[in-house]
């Protein structure tokens, strides 16, 4: 039996160690592969180790397809849902699978509006309130994002944000190391911002944090000319019917 392997939906699962790994090559070898593979119109979403050590080890699998699956994006999120349960993830790796989770349903709720809205558009006077309806239908995130990605990944809201920040600007060495869990979160997060906060709020008005970004920010008043103060102002002057030239004007106040 032969299953197709997607390689943005292998892409989608996080590695186990190399100790789970050589675990599970050697449960597979004693025991065979005991529970079937999951997959969708012959494409593997569940099972990617196993498939692979069954054929390195000539060991027979069964697979089980899964029903109500309508698409890719479908599949996707079906695949990170599955993910959460596993025990052996960090906040990390929970984090980074919520993140992607949320960018998913975002395009698919914003191609229900387009066609939502294609839809109403194509029915004239009479069909004028059908997009509107149809919209009324979708289900919309309750609450703030970073609380319902923590509560979906089972972790804190915080480390949704620590997570989307050293995702979005740490360096791929960076990443790799807190996906493996050699830099812990909040390590990692210190690294791509060292006076960062946690959550994301503005320091408190007094603290230690505060005063350094005040100092950083504000420019002295000293510094700025009292005697003058310009205004520059574009002007266009007309030379003949067709060219116009720029003309900078100095206003003192």
């Amino acid at each position: 039996m032969k299953v197709r392997v997607d390689a943005e939906f292998r892409k989608l699962i996080s590695p186990p160690s190399d100790a789970e790994l050589t675990q599970l090559r050697e449960n597979i070898k004693r025991d065979g592969c005991r529970d079937p593979l999951v997959t969708w119109n012959g494409t593997l979403l569940d099972g990617h180790n196993r498939y692979q050590f069954c054929i390195a080890e000539g060991i027979k699998f069964t697979t089980t397809e899964l029903k109500g699956i309508e698409s890719r994006d479908d599949a996707k999120l079906w695949i990170i849902r599955n993910q959460f349960g596993r025990r052996n993830l960090n906040q990390y790796q929970r984090a980074e699978l919520a993140l992607e989770l949320d960018e998913i349903e975002k395009a698919k709720a914003k191609h229900r509006q387009n066609a939502a809205g294609k839809h109403g558009s194509k029915g004239g006077r009479g069909n004028k309130t059908l997009g509107p309806k149809l919209e009324q239908g979708f289900t919309k995130p309750k609450g703030r994002t970073n609380e319902r990605l923590g509560d979906i990944a089972g972790i804190a809201h915080n480390n949704i944000h620590k997570a989307r920040v050293i995702k979005n600007e740490g360096d791929e060495k960076l990443i790799q190391k807190v996906r493996s869990g050699e830099v812990s979160l909040d390590k990692g997060y210190k690294a791509v911002r060292p006076t960062g906060r946690a959550n994301g709020k503005p320091p408190r008005r007094g603290s230690a944090e505060a005063k350094a970004a005040e100092a950083t920010m504000t420019i002295s008043a000293a510094k700025i000319p009292n005697a003058v103060k310009a205004i520059v102002k574009l002007e266009e002057i007309t030379r003949d019917s067709s060219t116009f030239w720029p003309q900078l004007c100095v206003q003192r106040l």
